[in-house]
C-alpha cells in the first residue's frame, strides 16, 4: 500500500505558516489538505471558554484529512513554530483518490487509526474525570461516566 503523505506532498503548493497563525478554525469549510513539511502545530478544540490541545503534530503529517470526507474540520490547526506545509486544495484530493483505489484505501485507513487513537483518549480521559468527579461523590460519577462512555460507542 502507497504512503500517503509520499503521494500527495509532491502535488502540493508551498505555503509558509508563521509561529501563532492558523491553518484553518475548528468549523471552517474544508478547502485542502496539508502536509506538514517542517515545524510543528497544534491541533485543538474550542470550548466556549477555552481551547483544548488535542495533538501535536510534526513533520510527515497529513493535517485536514477527515475534512476532505465531512467538508469541515472538527478541529483548529495553529502553528506552534514558523512551518511549512503543502497547500492540496480539497476537490484536486478527492479526484486523486477517486482515480486511485490504493490511495483512497490508504487514507481510509488513515481516518480508521486516528478515530480508534482519538476514542482511546475520550476513554482514558473519562477514567481520570471519573476518578476526580468520585471524589465529589458517587451520583456525579455516575452520571458522568454514563455520559462520556456513550461518547466513545461506535453508533450502527
Amino acid at each position: 500500500m502507497p504512503d500517503l503523505f509520499e503521494a500527495i506532498d509532491p502535488l502540493g503548493r508551498n505555503v509558509a505558516i508563521p509561529r501563532g497563525a492558523l491553518l484553518f478554525a475548528c468549523g471552517d469549510p474544508a478547502s485542502a489538505v496539508y502536509t506538514l513539511r517542517n515545524g510543528t502545530m497544534s491541533l485543538f478544540v474550542s470550548l466556549p471558554q477555552d481551547e483544548v490541545h488535542i495533538d501535536t503534530l510534526v513533520p510527515g503529517s497529513i493535517i485536514g484529512l477527515p475534512a476532505s470526507f465531512n467538508g469541515h474540520y472538527s478541529t483548529g490547526a495553529e502553528a506552534l513554530e514558523d512551518c511549512e506545509v503543502g497547500f492540496l486544495s480539497h476537490d484536486r484530493f478527492l479526484e486523486l483518490l477517486e482515480g486511485n483505489q490504493a490511495l483512497l484505501l490508504a487514507a481510509t485507513r488513515m481516518i480508521a487509526q486516528e478515530t480508534a487513537r482519538m476514542r482511546g483518549l475520550i476513554t482514558n480521559s473519562c477514567g481520570l474525570i471519573t476518578s476526580a468527579w468520585e471524589i465529589a461523590g458517587p451520583r456525579s460519577a455516575t452520571r458522568l461516566r454514563g455520559s462520556l462512555q456513550s461518547v466513545t460507542r461506535p453508533r450502527g
